[in-house]
Order: structure tokens, then sequence, then C-alpha cells
């Protein structure tokens, strides 16, 4: 290069290449501050309470297995989910013999071998 000497062309680079690699390692993840992680949104996923194994249409409840999942609260709010769609709203009674408990369903219309996640 004609119009740069060699000492200037070397300084630009050197340049050029600082301010790459100063700028370019705060964008990496392993780089990130404490503060930085624990800031960054996080999806959360509804927690499984179980499966639905008998459903009473005209009394309007359901039976749902927990298998080795702790006894839920009683008006805890559910949702039971048949593939990807919401299928009812459920409300836990306080009826209940381990491993099942027993839901009102307040809303749709839930089946048996749907999931049911909290609300």
């Amino acid at each position: 290069m004609p119009f740069l000497s060699s000492g200037v062309f070397s300084r630009v680079i050197a340049l050029a290449l600082l301010t790459t690699l100063s700028t370019g390692c705060a964008l990496l993840p392993w780089k990130r501050t404490k503060r930085e992680k624990d800031s960054a949104p996080r999806a959360t996923l509804p927690r499984f309470i179980g499966t639905i194994t008998l459903v009473d249409e005209d009394e309007r409840f359901v039976l749902i297995d927990t298998g080795m999942l702790p006894d839920l609260t009683t008006g805890a709010k559910l949702r039971s989910v048949t593939g990807a769609a919401e299928s009812g709203k459920l409300t836990v009674s306080d009826v209940r013999k381990r491993p099942f408990i027993i839901a009102d369903i307040t809303h749709g219309e839930p089946k048996k071998g749907d999931r049911v996640v909290e609300e």
C-alpha cells in the first residue's frame, strides 16, 4: 500500500484487531456475569399432576391418578389437556385416597386419559 507506511499500516491492523477482540468476548455466553444470567426471562412449564382415569359426566367430576405426587390442597385450580389443547378446568375437592384425587369439572369436557397440569 503506497499511501500507508508499514508502521502506520501495522498500527491500524493492531487497533482493528484490539477493537474486535475487546468487544467480541463480552458477547460470548460464558463471559456473562451472574446478574445477567439471573435477569434473563425463563419460560416455566406447568407442573404435571397426573392422568384422568375416570370421568363422571352426570356428577361433573374426574378421578385423577397422581402417582407419587404429594397431596394437593383443596380448591387448587387445575387444567386438563388433550394433546396440545386444553379440554377443561378443574378444582380439587377434599375427597382423596392415594394415589387418586377427585376434582370437580368447572369448565369444558375432560376425557379419560387427559393429562392434568396446574393452572
